[in-house]
């Protein structure tokens, strides 16, 4: 299992997440967040172990590319509307491995009509997220209304993929419901996402919370899920 740290904004916070473990950092390029850095910035971070991801929602193609390589950045998390002509573009200049597209299960009215619409794009990393639209904003992905009864038949849907992660307000008080919950059994996600739970204010990180998320998920086993 994998640990996304997102919304970086200070060095001292990229540096204590490559410290305590955390296998990724996200770093916002979109003007409309509290969160937004510049590549500069980015340019300065020299982690050890952790990756750095740039995370996107209306950057073009060709922009994303020239961040990726003047950063250095690992990954690249589209978190837009992109479609798969916009993934084509960006992977025939930056590896397609490397690509992660957040999808919203909110959009959807069941499950298995997710898994249908994550097929089509032919990718091996994505993020869920909460609400229909954004991220950043502190709620929880709300799966009540599917109307999935059953979900014995979900294989025919479920690609073996690399990176699948979860997102949308996760912090020490929530995660053991998260996954006890029936979405995170069937999504049988690879690694969380976590931002807003553990921040003092938006792009301030707490390192007190930071630590005590950490030691809860050590209490749930959940690295040995």
């Amino acid at each position: 299992m994998e640990l996304k740290l997102c919304g970086i904004t200070t060095e001292d916070d990229a540096y204590f997440a490559d410290e305590v473990g955390f296998d990724y950092i996200g770093f916002i390029f979109h003007k409309g967040s509290k969160r937004l850095i510049n590549r500069d910035f980015v340019k300065r971070i020299k982690t050890k172990n952790v990756k750095k991801v740039g995370v996107f929602v209306d950057t073009s193609f060709t922009d994303i590319a020239d961040i990726v390589y003047d950063c250095s950045l690992d990954m690249v998390q589209l978190h837009g509307d992109q479609d798969i002509e916009f993934l084509d573009e960006l992977s025939s200049k930056v590896t397609r491995d490397d690509i992660m597209r957040c999808f919203w299960p909110n959009r959807y009215q069941s499950i298995s009509s997710l898994y249908e619409d994550m097929d089509r794009f032919n990718i091996d990393n994505y993020i869920f997220d909460s609400g229909l639209g954004g991220g950043g904003h502190g709620r929880v992905i709300d799966l009540s209304g599917f109307s999935d009864k059953s979900q014995n038949n979900l294989s025919e849907y479920r690609k073996n993929y690399k990176r699948n992660f979860i997102a949308g307000g996760i912090n020490s008080n929530n995660i053991k419901e998260i996954v006890k919950s029936s979405f995170f059994s069937v999504i049988r996600p690879t690694g969380l996402d976590i931002n807003s739970g553990v921040e003092k204010s938006p792009g301030k990180k707490d390192k007190n919370k930071i630590i005590e998320f950490l030691d809860t998920l050590k209490e749930i086993d959940y690295y040995g899920k």
